[in-house]
């Protein structure tokens, strides 16, 4: 019965975030206008900075069409505010990793705060390489590599902007129907233990 509460709660959960989803402002804010700690899950905006050439993270197995591969994560440095990475798409793990653009830029996306889920262990454990290979994003550890502040949200770049790579990012790759459907299965089986121990019960009397 537990399990099959807490498979409702995140139902409802993801529920809502479809929702936000959907309905988000399709209007782009700039990012000076949007406190990073909005309570919004998804906001369009844009922000002007530069990107920090050669400190990319790679977020690994990610699929994309039936391949694997890696989602590339490029630390960006706006003009307000801490260092932002932002998700350019996935790439194979054999392509090679085109050069982003020098000085300052203007890029636009969907800014949202994402959430690493039940992980084991640090993001990353190589402390050297570059490009580096990570597990989930961890703002924290990414602030140590980095040497400096990083956001806590993650900005997802348009598809169409010329840094983009290719793409098919939603914001949940497991949807609330599923959730109750897990939830119906456990309380399914609740019902049926419930019965169980009524027969055996009598049958001992």
């Amino acid at each position: 019965l537990g399990l099959g509460g807490w498979q409702v709660s995140r139902g409802v959960e993801k529920s809502r975030l479809e929702a936000a989803w959907q309905g988000r402002p399709q209007a782009g804010l700039p990012v000076a206008a949007l406190p990073l700690a909005d309570d919004l899950p998804y906001r369009e905006v844009w922000l002007r900075g530069e990107w920090l050439s050669e400190r990319d993270f790679y977020l690994d197995g990610r699929r994309f069409e039936g391949q694997l591969g890696v989602e590339v994560l490029s630390p960006f440095r706006p003009e307000i505010g801490p260092v932002l990475l932002v998700n350019r798409g996935w790439r194979a793990r054999d392509e090679a990793a085109a050069p982003l653009p020098s000085g300052s830029r203007q890029i636009r996306g969907t800014l949202y705060r994402p959430r690493p889920g039940f992980t084991l262990g640090p993001a990353y454990t190589d402390l050297a390489a570059w490009p580096r290979p990570v597990l989930y994003f961890a703002a924290g550890q990414f602030a140590e590599a980095l040497g400096e502040p990083v956001a806590e949200r993650l900005l997802v770049l348009d598809e169409d902007a010329p840094e983009a790579l290719a793409r098919r990012w939603r914001p949940q790759a497991f949807p609330a129907v599923r959730h109750y459907g897990y939830a119906v299965q456990w309380f399914g089986l609740a019902l049926a233990l419930l019965v169980c121990g009524w027969f055996a019960r009598r049958r001992a009397r």
